[in-house]
């Protein structure tokens, strides 16, 4: 991200649009992990920048989490996710637009704002830890 462009992701003073992508290859499906802390697998994607459409961010997300090429297919769904904290503030809030992506290209190699990208066989998400909601999106989309 732009240094002129930082936005401010816990306690901001607006929600924020971010896009992620549900990318699946030959049986399997790329997820990223953020931080090993929790140890959660979630889809490639981020934060859309000034001026950026939602599509040209995903993708940008895309290469800079995975090194991987990707086309957008289709909007998946829209949804928000708000957390609050302790005094019942709001910590974050996205608005986050989650599209079927085609793989185009590259061998997943973690990037920007990850420590992991991989291929995950689909019959095997049961053994992840999934950033939650994950799974309702892939029960009613795989």
């Amino acid at each position: 991200m732009r240094s002129d462009n930082i936005i401010k992701r816990e306690y901001p003073d607006r929600p924020i649009s971010a896009v992620a992508a549900i990318i699946k290859y030959n049986s399997n499906l790329l997820l990223v992990k953020k931080n090993s802390k929790d140890d959660i697998w979630s889809f490639p994607g981020g934060a859309v920048e000034l001026g950026e459409t939602l599509e040209a961010a995903l993708i940008r997300e895309v290469l800079e989490e995975t090194t991987i090429n990707i086309e957008i297919l289709s909007l998946v769904k829209n949804q928000n996710v708000i957390r609050f904290d302790e005094n019942k503030k709001v910590k974050l809030h996205y608005v986050l637009s989650i599209y079927e992506g085609k793989y185009i290209s590259g061998i997943p190699k973690f990037g920007d704002d990850v420590i992991d990208a991989s291929w995950h066989k689909i019959s095997d998400l049961n053994k992840l830890k999934l950033i939650d909601g994950a799974i309702d999106i892939l029960d009613k989309y795989l």
